[in-house]
């Protein structure tokens, strides 16, 4: 097959967002959720999209997900994305392509660099790490794997950010002075 299979670790308000959002690529297919908290519902201020019930952990996004897909098939029925507490339980999986990682700052390092060592691509959050060595060592680790490691500037891909660009760069509005 040509889709990228992908695992999720990190699935609160930042990672079912970003799961959402492969989920929408037709290239992308989500198979495995990880988070340390099975469902929560505490994140009241995040966009729900109509979901009734306990919106973030792995329990969550694995239904989230098998309902897209079973909707997305016309199935009555779809089994096919597993949940995990432990993140390197789903990183020693051999069929998953690439995983993102939006888990607290802190974890960032340790886990894309265990995913790098299992051969997975990675799109990481920002900040990549709480230290310059620390990215040094990430970035360092996965182009010596020949691996793609990618941090989650999403905005630079926002329609609007991306129309004041070409709007700065081509003079047709002034650059910027100053942020106020």
């Amino acid at each position: 097959s040509n889709r990228v299979t992908m695992g999720c670790i990190g699935v609160g308000g930042m990672g079912m967002r970003d799961l959402r959002a492969a989920m929408a690529n037709e290239d992308v297919q989500i198979i495995a959720a990880c988070d340390p908290v099975s469902a929560c519902d505490q994140y009241g201020h995040w966009f729900k999209d109509g979901w009734q019930g306990p919106w973030f952990g792995r329990e969550s996004a694995k239904k989230v997900v098998e309902d897209h897909y079973r909707n997305k098939m016309g199935l009555a029925d779809f089994k096919g994305c597993d949940a995990y507490v432990d993140y390197r339980e789903l990183l020693a999986r051999d069929d998953i392509d690439a995983v993102t990682v939006v888990t607290p700052d802190h974890w960032h390092a340790a886990i894309t660099n265990a995913a790098a060592r299992a051969g997975k691509h990675v799109l990481v959050e920002k900040p990549m790490d709480v230290t310059v060595a620390g990215c040094r060592r990430m970035t360092d680790l996965a182009a010596a794997r020949g691996l793609i490691l990618q941090v989650d500037f999403h905005k630079r891909f926002d329609p609007y950010h991306q129309a004041l660009r070409r709007a700065v760069s081509t003079r047709v509005a002034a650059r910027p002075r100053g942020v106020a």
